[in-house]
């Protein structure tokens, strides 16, 4: 029988029984119709991909009212949903408001009307060392990946990653050295740690398009004075 997790918290702790197996949505990118005064439409694909919606049928088999507030307030908004048939994979998911159907004393259907961001994440990605030898870097997702790198420079200086022979630079000035630097890839933003955790933007300190890697084997490698270099994949799928 299907189950998921929302935000670390499983529908079988919740009392929801799932009726019907739970099926990942998959992603495709977005056709953009246009009509030039030919006698056909002509379909381009866009390079964004859109969003999937999927349903969660269930019955909440303890439909008291401590219970179903604590449904209402625990499966509401946006989060990140694991489903039990793909259990190494995760969502960032928008759950609509639940409206409950009575259908015995004490027992409840619901529907989950769910909205699936693109893509489906690893749970556990790929982390590998960083060195200053070309190293081969492993995608196994099924669409370019998006990496997180993390870093410590050890003095002030240029840092470069480079990934299939294009170059990533950060510009590090000496009040940097010793912190923990991290390049978010997908949300495109580089940032340091501050003494208490924060994370503080240092995006305009760096140059050129921020790495992906590809499908497959991808070369990386870095130069300048670091250590700590660690570069988690965060594959995907479609």
């Amino acid at each position: 029988m299907s189950s998921f997790t929302f935000n670390g918290i499983s529908s079988d702790d919740l009392g929801i029984m799932i009726t019907k197996p739970i099926v990942r949505p998959t992603w495709s990118r977005i056709v953009n119709e246009e009509t030039s005064g030919a006698i056909s439409k002509l379909m381009q694909q866009l390079k964004t991909y859109d969003n999937s919606e999927f349903p969660v049928y269930g019955v909440i088999t303890d439909a008291t009212e401590d219970n179903m507030r604590l449904i209402y307030q625990t499966l509401n908004g946006r989060g990140r949903m694991i489903i039990s048939t793909a259990p190494h994979e995760y969502m960032n998911v928008f759950i609509s408001p639940i409206t409950p159907q009575p259908v015995a004393l004490m027992m409840s259907e619901i529907v989950l009307s769910i909205v699936a961001q693109p893509f489906a994440y690893a749970v556990n990605p790929t982390g590998q060392v960083i060195t200053q030898d070309f190293e081969i870097i492993r995608n196994g997702g099924t669409i370019f990946a998006a990496p997180e790198i993390m870093l410590k420079p050890r003095s002030a200086g240029d840092i470069s990653i480079d990934v299939n022979g294009a170059s990533f630079v950060i510009k590090v000035p000496s009040e940097l050295v010793g912190k923990t630097i991290i390049v978010d890839c997908e949300v495109q933003v580089a940032y340091y740690l501050g003494d208490n955790n924060e994370k503080i933007s240092i995006t305009h300190m760096t140059y050129n398009d921020f790495p992906l890697l590809k499908t497959g084997e991808n070369y990386i490698k870095y130069s300048g004075s670091a250590s700590d270099v660690v570069c988690n994949v965060r594959e995907r799928w479609l």
